[in-house]
């Protein structure tokens, strides 16, 4: 991380990270006996965007910074000594990358989502807090990302007011440290036990390019319609998480807008600027979200039922020989039950999470593609030999 031999990581806390698809970079080689450093809590994405993008949790951690109950130390604490099968979390020592170091693996808690909804019902509202992070280990000699990994929580509730931002504030610090099955700090830790990192990579798959159909401008929640290049970009890293997540692969981070040429910029706390090394991608993908919709499903007294649909391309090629692997048009729709007595309709988290589930289901799927699973998200019945075609690409950069 630009030290000089024998210099040590610092304990401060990395609480902010301009490295967007964080994902699995490189695999050096792991073992039980490894230490691995902590390094703190990260916001994935631009520096200057973590307020919009995380709004409640960036201010609950920038007024905390540095305080007594901070809840970087209440994270530190819990991730403690923690031992797996893989690693041991030292929080109490510093890492260091001289001659003789035996270790130079950090671990951050890096959040990429925050989604707040909240919806009148018949004199009640309801009120929906999604957050989303990754565990993220990376190599501070290289430089390199090692591996990461996802995971989220949603916290559902009703009241009968209208909740007010400070009522939103104390959902979410609940969901960093509260008592509730809701909680992401413990569920960080519930997958630290359970990871095992990667020791080797010889092949690798990026997501080079998104594009976003004009059409779907209108539908995005100003956050995206005014950063366009950056909600590419959170299409990139989550389709990209959920291809490792399914079919256990390194993804290379997606750089576009975040670094120049083959280098992606770090921000840390103490203001420092990195760059990161990428290496040259063995396959690249590109992804087109050409449009939403919203039909009407089922309507009775009680209420309407809508799908929410989404369409996306999906493209996939060996940049060097520009042999092409895959071509296809993916479909993906999911119910959303609204009663007759909402006034008010938030489209934006049921589109979301049409993109969203579409993404799992195709990087489920691409293992053994069935004709029914074909037939119902593609359409296209020669589609199936192009998907068990990207499936061996896949396969191949394990």
């Amino acid at each position: 991380m630009g030290y000089q031999p024998g210099s040590a990581l610092k304990g401060s806390p990395l609480r902010v990270i301009t490295c967007v698809a964080m994902l699995v970079l490189s695999a050096p080689a792991v073992s039980a006996s490894t230490e691995v450093y902590w390094s703190g809590f990260g916001f994935d994405g631009k520096q200057d965007f973590a307020a919009q993008r995380f709004p409640n949790s960036f201010s609950l951690f920038s007024e905390q910074e540095d305080g007594a109950g901070d809840l970087d130390t209440i994270l530190r604490e819990k991730v403690g000594e923690l031992r797996t099968s893989s690693f041991l979390v030292n929080t109490t020592s510093t890492g260091s990358i001289g001659p003789d170091a035996p270790s130079s693996v950090a671990l951050g808690f890096v959040l990429d989502r925050e989604t707040v909804s909240v919806e009148p019902i018949g004199g009640q509202y309801k009120v929906l807090v999604a957050l989303s992070a990754q565990a993220m280990f990376f190599d501070f000699k290289e430089m390199a990302i090692v591996s990461t990994y996802p995971f989220s929580v949603n916290y559902i509730h009703t009241q009968s007011r209208q909740p007010t931002d400070q009522d939103i504030r104390a959902i979410v610090e609940n969901m960093y440290i509260g008592a509730g099955k809701a909680n992401l700090f413990d569920r960080f830790v519930e997958v630290l036990v359970e990871a095992k990192l990667n020791t080797e990579v010889n092949r690798r798959i990026q997501v080079t390019s998104v594009s976003v159909d004009p059409a779907v401008n209108d539908t995005l929640p100003p956050v995206w319609r005014d950063n366009l290049e950056d909600f590419g970009v959170f299409l990139a890293q989550q389709f990209g998480r959920h291809l490792s997540e399914h079919q256990n692969v390194p993804v290379l981070p997606t750089i576009k807008g975040h670094a120049i040429g083959n280098r992606m910029s770090a921000s840390f706390a103490d203001g420092r600027v990195y760059e990161l090394e990428i290496p040259e991608a063995d396959y690249s993908i590109t992804l087109s979200l050409q449009k939403l919709v919203k039909i009407e499903y089922a309507k009775v007294a009680a209420g309407t039922s809508y799908i929410y649909g989404s369409y996306l391309r999906v493209q996939a090629e060996e940049p060097f020989s520009g042999r092409p692997y895959l071509d296809t048009t993916i479909k993906n729709g999911e119910v959303k039950k609204v009663p007759a007595s909402q006034t008010y309709v938030d489209d934006w988290p049921a589109y979301q999470d049409s993109i969203l589930k579409l993404f799992g289901k195709f990087a489920a799927e691409i293992d053994s593609p069935s004709k029914d699973w074909v037939a119902k998200h593609i359409g296209d019945p020669g589609a199936r030999k192009q998907l068990s075609a990207f499936g061996k690409v896949v396969q191949s950069c394990r």
